[in-house]
């Protein structure tokens, strides 16, 4: 019942941004035609099944997108970068697809490096893996915030809700 009202309520007000662990990560070196994507931005909605949510602009009028930077450089989070193997075709998120043409491991077999050609006429729909993604720092500059995130536990203490309990 929490997912149901969460998705009622708490989803149509809430934009979708990506954020990979800094200590977690692995450097993408994407190799292609990158010379009409690089230095790029893309306007790309705040959350795609609401279009029209919108974050009020410390700089201007509200706004109903987030700003992507296409960068040769991109990292993503370990966990996906764990079950991919050579000669794969992946989804970046928003740009398009990547041939995986090198994979470097280190010694505890965690991958720290992985090489891949963009295939941007390749088709997402075909794709079983799509990869949230953050272009290198030094590309984006100040677009890209670092964030510090606590977690302090779990917010319920019931295993289920009552059908007469109030959820506040």
């Amino acid at each position: 019942k929490i997912w149901s009202i969460n998705r009622q309520h708490i989803d149509p007000k809430s934009p979708r941004f990506w954020a990979i662990d800094a200590n977690k990560c692995v450097r993408v070196e994407l190799s292609g035609d990158l010379q009409s994507q690089l230095g790029k931005f893309r306007d790309i909605p705040l959350h795609r099944k609401f279009p029209k949510l919108s974050l009020p602009s410390l700089s201007g009028p509200a706004t109903n997108t987030k700003r992507v930077m296409y960068s040769p450089v991109v990292y993503w989070d370990q966990a996906d970068a764990a079950n991919i193997t050579i000669g794969e075709e992946i989804t970046l998120m928003f740009w398009g697809n990547i041939i995986i043409t090198d994979i470097s491991r280190d010694s505890e077999g965690l991958v720290n490096r992985i090489q891949a050609k963009l295939f941007l006429e390749g088709d997402f729909r075909k794709t079983k893996k799509r990869i949230q993604w953050i272009p290198e720092k030094d590309v984006c500059g100040d677009d890209r915030v670092e964030l510090v995130i606590k977690e302090y536990g779990p917010l319920l203490k019931e295993k289920k809700i009552g059908e007469d309990e109030e959820i506040e």
